[in-house]
């Protein structure tokens, strides 16, 4: 046996006095110098941004969540729309009730779960105007997105296309033929069908309802008036189809020539 104070005993000593002074401090080149140090370290050094995360967003142990993020202001500008070509033949042929269904879309812009929420106490053939108030989202009846009900005007063939429409099955506009409420997942196939047929490319509901918002725009209809057919909250969410009308912009400018 080495005698405690022989020179190797010394230097053993001296080696595992350095590595327990390294083991207690931050990560350095020893320690990532051995798998064990390496996860020793990583694992410290997690714990530490935890620690500070804790600290930062006033959590602590199982109770920890990633820190809520504000939504954008503004959507994606990069939708698609149809064109009015496009629209035409997309309705033509015809008339059953999914493309009814799919004409209402085009010409008031109403959400999908809007369309199959739609009662026929809401609709006023008489007046001519569509009084959105519910919406169906989930398999749950609820308030419209915007958390009140619009009023939509309806044009002379929208109110041709509803009178078509008239049934006795039940209060929705758009059900089964139990008079059930219909599934979101029952509503692709009728538009994919429609679409294959016309020629045109696949998109979904919500296109339907950029193009109804496009046209209006491209019509010369003002921003507002459009946010308001929409039901947006904020008039920065309508604010994607402003790019669609510079030639309005423009002669709008050019009223004030001569003044």
């Amino acid at each position: 046996m080495q005698a405690r104070s022989s020179p190797a005993f010394r230097t053993a000593a001296a080696v595992a006095a350095r590595e327990d002074r390294e083991s207690r401090t931050a990560i350095g080149p020893a320690t990532l110098g051995t798998p064990r140090g390496w996860l020793r370290g990583r694992t410290r050094g997690s714990r530490r941004r935890d620690g500070a995360r804790e600290q930062e967003h006033g959590i602590r142990g199982d109770a920890r969540q990633p820190p809520r993020t504000t939504a954008r202001a503004h959507p994606d500008p990069d939708f698609d729309f149809l064109t009015f070509e496009e629209a035409d033949r997309l309705i033509a042929g015809p008339r059953d009730e999914w493309r009814v269904m799919i004409f209402l879309a085009l010409r008031t812009g109403m959400r999908r779960g809007e369309l199959l929420g739609l009662r026929w106490e809401d609709v006023d053939l008489s007046v001519g105007r569509i009084n959105v108030r519910q919406s169906y989202v989930r398999e749950e009846f609820g308030t419209p997105k915007s958390g009140k009900p619009r009023l939509i005007p309806l044009g002379d063939d929208v109110i041709e296309a509803l009178r078509f429409q008239r049934h006795d099955r039940g209060p929705l506009v758009f059900c089964d033929y139990h008079g059930k409420p219909l599934t979101p997942s029952l509503l692709m196939s009728p538009l994919t069908r429609a679409l294959k047929r016309a020629g045109l490319r696949s998109v979904g509901w919500h296109v339907l309802r950029h193009t109804f918002a496009s046209h209006l725009v491209m019509r010369g209809v003002a921003l507002k008036v459009v946010q308001e057919l929409l039901g947006h909250s904020s008039i920065e969410t309508t604010m994607i189809y402003a790019h669609l009308m510079p030639e309005i912009v423009r002669d709008a400018v050019r009223t004030l020539d001569g003044c």
